[in-house]
């Protein structure tokens, strides 16, 4: 017998097999049998002494674990670099007079002049005269645009990883929101 302030560490397991009386819910009984099935679990089998038969199947309660834990906080959105590479990739001559008049525009330049340090528009066919080659600097950036149309604009961190990448905006302003928004 527990008393108060005691506890068992084990909840103790019924005989099973073993007949019974069992008072019912309208003041008749019946013999019964607790029948052992799977994992602790058991089938209570009753019959009244009319023929009736019932059947219920119990489980094992299982300790609380108590409440549960609150999820875990969002991790913190990215840092914005202190530095950023915008660079753009175009085709010269496949560049519209539409595309030339927004990458010309010094508005959107003021806008990421403030906090980049480097931005710049590349040529897709820039060679190096000393190597013969593109500027190794810009190969990775040469090589993305390849596999869009161009001109294509690049954002970097100081890493060189890319942030985000896309067609050039087709006005100024777009463009300067485009700037606010992955740039700072």
């Amino acid at each position: 017998m527990l008393t108060a302030g005691q506890a068992i560490s084990q909840t103790p397991a019924p005989a099973t097999n073993v007949p019974f009386v069992l008072p019912l819910a309208d003041g008749s009984t019946a013999q019964a049998r607790l029948l052992p099935t799977r994992d602790g679990e058991a089938w209570l089998v009753y019959a009244t002494s009319s023929g009736k038969l019932g059947i219920f199947y119990l489980s094992p309660t299982k300790p609380d674990p108590g409440p549960n834990p609150p999820p875990p906080p969002p991790p913190p959105p990215p840092p914005v670099p202190t530095k950023l590479l915008i660079a753009i990739v175009e085709d010269p001559a496949k560049t519209t007079q539409e595309q030339r008049q927004v990458l010309a525009d010094p508005a959107w330049r003021q806008a990421a002049a403030g906090k980049h340090t480097q931005l710049g528009i590349i040529p897709n066919d820039v060679i190096d005269k000393s190597t013969g080659q593109p500027p190794a600097r810009l190969v990775p950036f040469l090589d993305r645009a390849k596999l869009h149309n161009l001109p294509w604009i690049m954002f970097a961190d100081q890493a060189g990883t890319i942030m985000w990448e896309g067609p050039v905006p087709t006005s100024t302003v777009e463009l300067i929101n485009l700037i606010k928004r992955h740039g700072g």
